[in-house]
């Protein structure tokens, strides 16, 4: 996307089209996860799916008046959940495993980061291209070993390697 709006207007013209855009996209991704949860029979509580945010921080919770808390210092990103989210699905086969799907809608960060250790979160350009870049879907099955879950899961903050 091009960094050099000349006004405002064309400057919100292009947010609002992203933002519907990123509407779409995320509506298609929830209701492949909720299609994949049902063909593969996994369970929850309220046939929901819980959602880990990979890429950023966490938003924090308000205990005043907003929802969310802004710090300074916090990312954008912290605030543009789609970038690299795991779904958990559920739970199948008289709860033996877990299974997950993480969604990852541009690499462009972690292709970077291989090539040149200088790549910032917080600096997009510094990114592979965007049509050098990939969305992937990575799936993650968890296993009952001797009745028992692992008791060491998945980092969360291993997704920045």
């Amino acid at each position: 996307m091009e960094r050099d709006v000349n006004n405002a207007d064309e400057l919100f013209l292009n947010v609002r089209k992203s933002i519907r855009l990123l509407y779409e996209y995320q509506h298609r991704v929830q209701g492949t996860m909720f299609h994949i949860k049902s063909r593969l029979n996994l369970s929850t509580p309220d046939n929901r799916i819980e959602i880990n945010k990979l890429f950023s921080n966490p938003a924090r919770g308000s205990n005043n008046y907003g929802q969310f808390r802004l710090y300074p210092g916090n990312w954008a990103w912290d605030f543009l959940f789609p970038m690299a989210m795991e779904y958990h699905l559920g739970e199948g086969d008289n709860r033996q495993y877990r299974f997950s799907a993480i969604v990852v809608t541009d690499d462009g960060f972690f292709k970077a980061i291989k090539q040149n250790p200088d790549a910032k979160k917080e600096n997009t350009e510094t990114f592979a291209k965007v049509d050098a870049s990939d969305t992937m879907v990575l799936f993650v099955m968890e296993v009952k070993h001797d009745d028992m879950w692992t008791e060491e899961r998945w980092k969360r903050d291993s997704m920045a390697q």
